[in-house]
């Protein structure tokens, strides 16, 4: 989750609820000058061509780390396209991708869900925190929320942002969105800082909170995913349609500015 506030959370450590000053699940951009964006919505993905010449080339640099303690998620691979990388002492792995296309990144890590990240990426170079929850921490969360996580299904995160990624930089909340997916979910989540633990269920994005709507236990499978928006924006970037993929962490990132 993407939250940007300081919600409670269960901690491991304290065997208690502790505050907790991280996102929740996703990416973060570091810093304001970066012309970073994450994932986003409406055309469907593009295959990644690393050899491709004709579509100008994107750097990308994530670094996955744990949402709740930070720590770097070391030794990971993630891949997109034919390229694969391992994540150094500090979680990081850098990519050339093709510009203004969706890209798909993959990462498989000991002890953290198959993450699967459906971003569109500008023509900007883009440096990113990644933030994974581990196996533990989904476990303990799903205890909280009194969910119990299917393996033969899948978590899905849509999240909407009201910028432009070729022209500012960060994911800018869009508040008033409601997102749908066309197959079944056992419970929808919304990111939500007012909340106890910084999510409410709901699907319709919410005010002074990062704009995401999480999907639990969806059946594997193509998956539509629909918004209904504020006036004046549309969803213009991203993928509309994701295979989902059982027992995985899929996100998608939709970039829906003023037109």
């Amino acid at each position: 989750m993407i939250g940007t506030g300081r919600p409670d959370f269960w901690s491991p450590d304290v065997g208690r609820l502790a505050p907790r000053p991280r996102p929740l699940f996703g990416c973060t951009a570091p810093d304001a000058d970066s012309g970073l964006v994450e994932d986003s919505p409406v055309v469907e993905d593009s295959p990644v061509d690393s050899d491709t010449d004709s579509v100008p080339g994107a750097n990308v640099t994530y670094a996955y780390e744990e949402f709740f303690t930070g720590a770097a998620i070391v030794d990971g691979v993630v891949t997109v396209g034919d390229q694969s990388v391992t994540t150094d002492a500090d979680g990081a792995a850098e990519f050339t991708v093709p510009a203004d296309e969706v890209s798909v990144f993959t990462l498989e890590a000991t002890d953290y869900p198959t993450t699967i990240a459906h971003d569109y990426i500008g023509g900007l170079e883009y440096q990113h925190e990644k933030l994974i929850p581990a196996e533990s921490t989904l476990g303990l969360l799903a205890q909280q929320l009194e969910i119990a996580l299917d393996p033969a299904k899948g978590i899905l995160l849509v999240q909407v942002s009201s910028n432009d990624p070729n022209v500012s930089a960060g994911l800018d909340p869009l508040d008033g969105a409601t997102i749908t997916i066309d197959g079944d979910s056992d419970a929808m989540l919304v990111a939500d800082t007012a909340a106890t633990f910084g999510i409410s269920a709901g699907n319709v994005t919410v005010a002074d909170s990062q704009s995401y709507v999480i999907f639990v236990n969806v059946p594997p499978g193509a998956v539509a995913i629909t918004t209904d928006l504020p006036d004046g924006h549309a969803c213009t970037m991203g993928s509309s349609t994701v295979d989902l993929t059982a027992d995985t962490f899929t996100t998608v990132g939709l970039f829906c500015p003023a037109q």
